[in-house]
């Protein structure tokens, strides 16, 4: 685990690689990757200033879902649909 050297004020709720931070943390001490991430996002704000706090996206979001097809192959080279190996 790296070691924490940035404390960060969390404004929303967020996950970064599977840990969980809460709006209202104060102080809560994270590595330069997170606080380089969150701070850059919006989601928190650096307590000693050196990473500038990003502008939050609150705007609404459209998902582009691909549809996908799903399909059974034999398992061996010759078997037909509905042939028993």
């Amino acid at each position: 685990m790296k070691t924490p050297n940035y404390r960060i004020d969390v404004l929303e709720n967020f996950s970064v690689a599977g840990v969980a931070y809460y709006e209202g943390e104060k102080s809560r001490a994270v590595d330069q990757a997170v606080a380089e991430t969150a701070c850059g996002a919006g989601w928190a704000k650096d307590v000693a200033g050196s990473i500038a706090t990003g502008e939050r996206d609150t705007g609404p979001k459209k998902l582009a879902v691909k549809p996908i097809g799903l399909g059974v192959k034999a398992s061996k080279p010759g078997i037909s649909k509905g042939e028993v190996a």
